[in-house]
C-alpha cells in the first residue's frame, strides 16, 4: 500500500511537468489503477471475511468436539467406576458362593461318612437279629416237639447245630453261628467258623464281615501281633469299608503296644488325615498327645 501511495505522489508531481493530454492519460490510468485497487481491496476483505468465518466455524467445531470429549471422559470415568464396583460385587458374590460350596461339600462328606457308619451298625444289627431269629425258630421247634425238654436239652441241640456248621448251605447261616461265638467270647471257635466262611465263600459279602470279626477277636484277646497283621490285610483288601476308621485306630493301638512307635504314629496320622470327622480320629489325637 505504501508503494502505491508513493507511486501516486510521484505521478502527481510529474503531472505538472507534462502536457494536459499526457496528464489526462496518466489520470485515466491512475483512476483505472485506483479502481483495480478498490476491487483488490474488496476482494481481500471478502477473502478475509471468508477466512474469519471459516475460523469461527472451526473454532465452533473445536469447542463442540472439546465438549464432546469432556462428556465422553465423564461417561468413561462413570462407567469405569460402575464396572469396578460391579467387579468387586461379582468377586464378593463368587467368594460367598465358593465358601457355601465348600461348606456344602464338607457337610456332604460328613453325611456320607455318617451313612457309612450307619451301614456298619445296620450290618451288626442284622447279624444280631438273624441270630435271635434262628434261636427263636430253634426254640419254637424244640417246644413243638417236646415241651417238657429242659434248658439242658435245648443247649445240647444248639451245640449240635453249631458243631455241624459245615453242613449248612448258605454263608449267612454259617456266619451267624460264628458271630454268636464272638458274642459268647469263644474267640477260638469263632475264628474257626468265620475263617471257614472266608475260605469257602470268598466272594460273598458275609466273607467281608467274617474277616472283620476275626480281626476283632484278636484285638479282644490283646493278641496285638495277629490283630495288627489281620487288620493290615483287611485294610489292603477293603480300603473303602466303613470299618476302616476303627480298624486304623486299633492297628495304631496294636503297633503302640508292640513298641512300634514310628508305625503307630504314622497310622494315627493317616487316620486323622483321611477321616477327620470320625470319633476314632479324636481318640487318635488323644493317644498322640499322650505319646509326646
Amino acid at each position: 500500500m505504501k508503494k502505491i501511495v508513493i507511486f501516486l505522489s510521484l505521478v502527481i508531481i510529474l503531472s505538472s511537468c507534462v502536457s494536459n493530454a499526457e496528464g489526462k492519460l496518466i489520470k485515466a490510468e491512475i483512476k483505472a489503477l485506483e479502481k483495480k485497487h478498490e476491487v483488490l481491496k474488496v476482494a481481500v476483505q471478502d477473502n478475509k471475511n471468508a477466512i474469519d468465518r471459516s475460523i469461527k466455524r472451526v473454532d465452533t467445531k473445536l469447542a463442540e468436539l472439546d465438549d464432546t470429549l469432556k462428556e465422553a471422559k465423564k461417561l468413561l470415568r462413570a462407567n469405569n467406576a460402575n464396572f469396578g464396583q460391579d467387579l468387586v460385587t461379582m468377586e464378593q458374590n463368587v467368594q460367598k458362593l465358593s465358601g457355601k460350596s465348600e461348606e456344602i461339600l464338607f457337610k456332604f462328606e460328613q453325611l456320607e461318612k455318617q451313612i457309612e457308619d450307619l451301614k456298619g451298625n445296620f450290618e451288626d444289627v442284622k447279624a444280631n437279629v438273624s441270630t435271635i431269629t434262628i434261636k427263636k425258630e430253634e426254640t419254637q421247634s424244640n417246644s413243638t416237639e417236646n415241651q417238657n425238654k429242659d434248658k439242658t436239652d435245648s443247649k445240647t441241640t444248639t451245640t449240635k447245630v453249631e458243631t455241624d456248621y459245615k453242613q449248612l448251605k448258605t454263608p449267612k447261616e454259617i456266619f451267624i453261628i460264628g458271630y454268636q461265638k464272638v458274642i459268647d467270647k469263644n474267640f477260638t471257635e469263632a475264628r474257626e467258623i468265620l475263617g471257614y466262611v472266608v475260605k469257602t465263600f470268598p466272594k460273598d459279602n458275609q466273607s467281608i464281615s467274617a474277616q472283620y470279626w476275626i480281626t476283632q477277636t484278636y484285638f479282644a484277646e490283646n493278641d496285638h501281633t495277629n490283630a495288627f497283621l489281620s487288620m493290615n490285610k483287611f485294610v489292603q483288601a477293603y480300603p473303602k469299608s466303613n470299618h476302616i476308621p476303627q480298624i486304623l485306630f486299633q492297628m495304631g493301638y496294636s503297633a503302640k503296644s508292640l513298641k512300634l512307635t514310628a508305625e503307630s504314629i504314622e497310622i494315627f496320622k493317616q487316620l486323622i488325615k483321611n477321616f477327620p470327622s470320625s470319633s476314632y480320629s479324636q481318640k487318635a489325637k488323644k493317644v498322640l498327645e499322650e505319646m509326646k
